[in-house]
């Protein structure tokens, strides 16, 4: 039972890790009114295996804190949760 929670855990946090980074090297894409965020194609792990709904949804979270503006706290709570949902819906 350890054994699995702990590959639970690797793979969750790799997962997040990629999309942290995908987010952070399409920076200028990535945020703003109108975004377009290439690591959102992560979420079509959670239809291969539903326990990266976890690893994306950090993620996405992490990713929002790097966001500028006056819309980071929207984004942070909104953005997040729209992944969330959307990551459950695949």
């Amino acid at each position: 039972m350890k054994k699995n929670s702990i590959k639970f855990i690797i793979r969750n946090g790799i997962v997040a890790a990629i999309y942290f980074l995908l987010t952070l090297l399409t920076f200028p894409i990535s945020f703003g009114l109108i975004q377009v965020r290439l690591a959102e194609i992560l979420v079509l792990l959670c239809f291969l295996n539903p326990d990266y709904i976890l690893g994306v949804t950090i993620g996405c979270l992490l990713a929002n804190t790097l966001g500028p503006g006056s819309l980071g706290i929207l984004d942070i709570v909104f953005g997040t949760l729209a992944t969330l949902v959307s990551c459950v819906c695949v």
